[in-house]
């Protein structure tokens, strides 16, 4: 992967203005796309001086990158299950449950990070639709299992090949030492932010 370095947008938020009041939305995240720069945009002090990145900087650009993916990710899954009648959150939840053929409420909630009421309203929606089934644990009556209808199978599948012709189509142009190095920086930015959030994260 070629080296590219970080746009000064990315690690210095510009000037406020209404057009970058709007950034945070995702109908504005355009404004904070990175775009490769040149030997002539690297400051002063050589190559040592431009690689060096202050945590400030570090944590506003992996804040706006963040942004941008998440918006644009959730643009291309809208854009493959809109067509099909389901929406982004009913897609994560129905995929889940795909994996797992069945699972309580709770326990999806939880691996979700939703609450229970929230699934639940989505899941009433989901059968109302014939795409899932609530069913009362018999032993338990305050459990409720969950699993997809078969109509609900069939159309995840067509969804699935419409992602393998048209979305992976486009990954597969990514060499496998970029996909590496994509994997691995991700992995990186996880496990780093998983020991912050349980106070294990002191230096990087």
């Amino acid at each position: 992967m070629k080296h590219t370095s970080i746009p000064q947008e990315l690690i210095r938020p510009p000037i406020a203005s209404e057009s970058t009041e709007r950034a945070g939305e995702c109908e504005g995240s355009a404004a904070w796309t990175a775009v490769p720069t040149g030997d002539d945009s690297r400051p002063a002090g050589g190559a040592g001086a431009a690689n060096k990145i202050d945590p400030q900087d570090f944590k506003f650009a992996v804040e706006r990158l963040l942004q941008q993916i998440s918006c644009q990710m959730q643009d291309a899954l809208r854009q493959f299950y809109e067509p099909f009648g389901i929406t982004v959150p009913q897609a994560i939840i129905l995929l889940y449950i795909h994996r797992c053929r069945m699972g309580k409420i709770t326990d999806v909630a939880r691996h979700l990070h939703m609450s229970n009421s929230n699934l639940s309203a989505i899941c009433r929606r989901l059968e109302r639709d014939h795409l899932l089934i609530r069913t009362r644990d018999q032993k338990d009556q305050r459990i409720v299992w969950i699993s997809l209808t078969d109509q609900c199978r069939n159309r995840l599948m067509q969804i699935e090949q419409t992602i393998d012709t048209s979305y992976l189509s486009c990954l597969s142009h990514i060499s496998s030492s970029d996909r590496k190095t994509i994997l691995e920086g991700l992995t990186l930015l996880n496990d780093l932010l998983s020991r912050g959030q349980s106070g294990g994260c002191h230096s990087v």
